[in-house]
């Protein structure tokens, strides 16, 4: 993993743990966090000499950047001390006094009431903070996520900010196959669309860009394919 950022915040003076009846609540300073992301990686789909079927708006190349990350996947609503948190997706973006920090994919639905707020989780301990990032003050919980209340797993994430380009299927007319070249430049809200059209009176091996791929059957509902080069 590559380092993005570290933020350092003065941990506050005031350390407080609670007990609770139905259970242990710590409320405390959360400490020095700090921050990264794993690597992007390149990829393409499909492989190369492998046949291959698209139907009509799907993909025939696809190819950009995509990491693996850790997850979590949060099943019913929860409180976390004061907090209640909504079911989302959770994405591991750093560490603090050895809990993970997950931040949620849709920030606007994590909490009910508070968007300044991450997840802390630490499955060894069995915890869940409530993690105040503009107090760097954290209120945790007794959780344990393997009794269906969520999931931790490992998730492609394909980053916004990083190039990616694809091929799709569009149909076919007569002897002429139908593509759209889609090009999404970096934060590009919205690909570039060209539309393509080969003849298949020419051959059954179609060229754009870098790539090539050989068509082996085609009407207007799929494409059966074989991928010999990429973008």
């Amino acid at each position: 993993m590559q380092p993005l950022r570290h933020l350092r915040i003065h941990c506050c003076v005031l350390r407080a743990a609670l007990l609770l009846a139905c259970g242990s609540l710590l409320a405390a300073c959360a400490g020095n966090p700090s921050y990264f992301l794993p690597e992007a990686q390149s990829y393409q789909q499909p492989k190369i000499e492998v046949i291959t079927a698209a139907a009509v708006g799907d993909a025939v190349l696809v190819q950009g950047f995509r990491r693996q990350q850790a997850a979590f996947d949060l099943y019913q609503p929860l409180s976390v001390s004061y907090f209640n948190v909504r079911p989302n997706s959770y994405l591991r973006v750093g560490r603090v006094n050895g809990d993970d920090i997950y931040e949620a994919i849709d920030r606007q639905s994590s909490f009910y009431e508070h968007n300044n707020l991450w997840l802390l989780l630490n499955r060894e301990q069995r915890r869940i903070c409530a993690y105040e990032l503009t107090k760097n003050y954290s209120s945790c919980e007794p959780f344990n996520a393997d009794v269906a209340q969520g999931r931790f797993y490992t998730r492609e994430v394909y980053p916004d900010n990083l190039p990616e380009q694809a091929l799709l299927y569009s149909g076919r007319v007569g002897t002429t196959l139908l593509f759209d070249y889609q090009n999404r430049l970096t934060n590009s809200a919205k690909p570039q669309t060209h539309r393509v059209q080969y003849d298949l009176n020419n051959g059954n091996l179609i060229r754009y860009h870098n790539a090539e791929i050989e068509v082996l059957e085609a009407d207007n509902q799929r494409l059966l394919y074989q991928l010999k080069s990429a973008f």
